[in-house]
């Protein structure tokens, strides 16, 4: 039974008792086929409701996308490639939800909301008498301001169904170009950046 004939059989058993309401009680009667147009109209709008709730929030758009990307910003000079819809979305709720910061913690929050697992770690030259300097440790003595992001895997996409579009491929496997672009852009300007691919 759909949304319409449910309306309609609800609508019909509120009304009054009497015989002027038979043909509506009826399944079968042409007053009830009335209260069924009456419910497909009921029935579209909220479809349609619901496909608004949906396309408000980022990670469940599909027409709005556009409309997402317009209000971010993208696509900028960090977009790199043809993009799935599943990439499009993970760039929008990570340019929504970013905050701002300076912080380790602050990049690799960055770096996970656009699909990368990162490792994050700063350089500091020797300095004697420093609690974290001692022999033996990896320390980089002239690169004092140096960052190493290591991006442990590559980004893999893989096409779903509900969140992916027809044509789209199966699994798209990205290098962190656009997390590059977005570490430098955001990165502190007295840094010097440095990324390794772990694989």
């Amino acid at each position: 039974m759909s949304d319409a004939e449910d309306f309609g059989k609800t609508a019909a058993d509120l009304l009054p008792p009497g015989t002027f309401w038979e043909g509506f009680r009826d399944p079968a009667g042409r007053g009830r086929q009335l209260l069924n147009a009456k419910g497909d109209t009921i029935a579209a709008r909220r479809a349609a409701d619901k496909d608004l709730l949906r396309e408000t929030y980022p990670p469940s758009t599909t027409k709005m996308i556009g409309d997402w990307e317009d209000v971010c910003g993208l696509p900028d000079a960090c977009t790199f490639g043809d993009l799935t819809l599943q990439e499009r979305r993970i760039q929008v709720a990570a340019r929504l939800t970013a905050r701002g910061g300076q912080s380790i913690t602050y990049f690799q929050a960055l770096a996970t909301a656009l699909g990368y697992p990162v490792k994050i770690r700063r350089c500091r030259p020797f300095i004697c008498g420093s609690r974290k300097s001692r022999c033996g440790r990896d320390q980089i003595s002239y690169l004092r301001n140096a960052w190493v992001v290591t991006v442990t895997e590559k980004r893999i996409t893989r096409f779903r169904c509900g969140a992916s579009r027809c044509g789209e491929a199966l699994v798209t496997v990205r290098r962190a170009y656009d997390l590059e672009c977005e570490l430098r852009r955001r990165g502190p300007a007295h840094a010097d950046l440095t990324v390794l691919y772990q694989d």
